[in-house]
């Protein structure tokens, strides 16, 4: 969603707010991260000139934070799946069904 608002007669502010990928997401902190708002404010030379930069490094910034919680998300699976797997040998081991 994009808004624009006058603050006064040579200022105005845009705000850029993603949209949400799920609705019943609102307490999980990555959906809510990279639902963060950008806000930009300046007169319209300002605006201008600067405003698809800004944007540029907002959307590069989503996609980055998106990539590195994927990540993150792999190595917690790839940790909790491990130590599921140590505690089903050592539970093993101790009915006597060692390999």
């Amino acid at each position: 969603m994009l808004t624009l608002s006058r603050i006064d007669d040579a200022t105005l502010r845009v705000c850029v707010i993603p949209k949400r990928v799920r609705e019943d997401a609102k307490e999980d902190t990555s959906e809510t991260a990279q639902c963060t708002p950008l806000m930009v404010t300046g007169n319209v030379d300002e605006l201008d000139r600067d405003l698809s930069t800004e944007l540029s490094r907002y959307t590069t910034s989503m996609i980055t934070l998106g990539s590195n919680l994927a990540e993150v998300e792999a190595k917690h699976s790839a940790s909790v799946k491990a130590v599921e797997a140590e505690k089903k040998d050592e539970l093993d081991r101790k009915r006597g069904k060692s390999p």
